[in-house]
C-alpha cells in the first residue's frame, strides 16, 4: 500500500499566503484519494472507513512516508495527520 500511495497519490501545486508549492497535497485530497484506492483494491472492496484510511496515513506519516511541508511535528508520536489545510510531500 505504500508503494499504491508514493508511486499514485496525485501532487499539484497550492498556494499557502503568499507562498507557492508545487509537487504536494493537502491532507483532505489524501483521505479522498486513498479511501477510493482502498476501497477499490480487491481485498478491501467497500469496508473501508474514512476513519480506517486515517488511521493508515497516520502510520506512513509517522513511518516518513511523507512529511508535512511546514512542521517538524511528524517526528512528535502524538502527530494526527489529517488536518485539511496542511501541506504534505
Amino acid at each position: 500500500m505504500v508503494g499504491t500511495f508514493q508511486n499514485g497519490i496525485p501532487l499539484r501545486r497550492h498556494r499557502r499566503h503568499i507562498k507557492v508549492y508545487d509537487n504536494c497535497f493537502t491532507g483532505q485530497e489524501a483521505v479522498n484519494w486513498f479511501q477510493s484506492v482502498l476501497q477499490d483494491h480487491i481485498y478491501m472492496g467497500n469496508i473501508v472507513t474514512r476513519e480506517q484510511t486515517i488511521q493508515l496515513l497516520n502510520k506512513f506519516i509517522k513511518a516518513g512516508v511523507f512529511q508535512n511541508i511546514n512542521a517538524v511535528t511528524t517526528f512528535d508520536p502524538h502527530y494526527q495527520f489529517l488536518k485539511e489545510g496542511d501541506l504534505y510531500q
